[in-house]
Order: structure tokens, then C-alpha cells, then sequence
């Protein structure tokens, strides 16, 4: 794909390119797409709405109609709010605190 679709040089790529910058240059390849799948989402969202929502249905935003994986996920850790944190993190050290001589490393075996 490199070589062929996106031009890099063979040589270039098999004894030049570090395989991080290899990866660069695919995440930038397939972002040039984005705008094109973006304006064909729309316009497939607004056809299928313009035919008519289906009878008991609300109509979705495009996103939620046909998600692409770039799209930003909704993380679940802002649905809890400082003080939950808060209340968690506590637990968490009262936990390690309690079971801090369990660990194997910790332990003498006695011979």
C-alpha cells in the first residue's frame, strides 16, 4: 500500500523507514478520507430522513445513525463526578494499604 497507492519509494520504504514513522504516514493517509466519508454520511443521513422517519422512531443525528470508528466515544468516566472519584480512589488505597505484606515478592519462604 505504501509503495503502490501512496508512492513512497521501495528502498525508502524496506531500509529507511522506522516502523513508527511507517504508522504516521498510514494514520495521515487514511485521515485525508475523513471529510469525503463525512460529507457521504450526511448526505446518506439527510436521503434517508428525507424518505421518511419510520412510524414511532425519533430521528438520530448522523453520528448516531452510522458511526465511524474515529468518531470521539463518549467515555464512561464522566459520568461519575469528583466526589465519586474521590470515594473510589479512597477505597483503592485502603485496599492496597491492607494488602501491601501479601505480595509474593514481599515474602520470606521459609526453607
Amino acid at each position: 500500500m505504501l509503495v503502490g497507492e501512496i508512492g513512497i519509494d521501495r528502498n525508502l520504504f524496506l531500509y529507511d523507514l522506522q516502523y513508527w514513522e511507517i504508522t504516521l504516514i498510514i494514520h495521515g493517509y487514511f485521515r485525508r478520507y475523513h471529510p469525503s466519508w463525512e460529507q457521504a454520511r450526511l448526505i446518506a443521513h439527510q436521503v434517508h430522513y428525507a424518505m421518511g422517519c419510520p412510524k414511532g422512531q425519533s430521528p438520530k443525528t448522523a453520528t448516531e445513525w452510522l458511526p465511524f470508528r474515529w468518531d470521539p466515544k463518549d467515555d464512561p468516566l464522566d459520568d461519575y463526578d469528583d466526589e465519586e472519584v474521590k470515594r473510589q480512589r479512597e477505597i483503592l488505597q485502603q485496599y492496597n494499604r491492607e494488602h501491601a505484606n501479601d505480595s509474593p515478592v514481599n515474602s520470606n519462604p521459609t526453607p
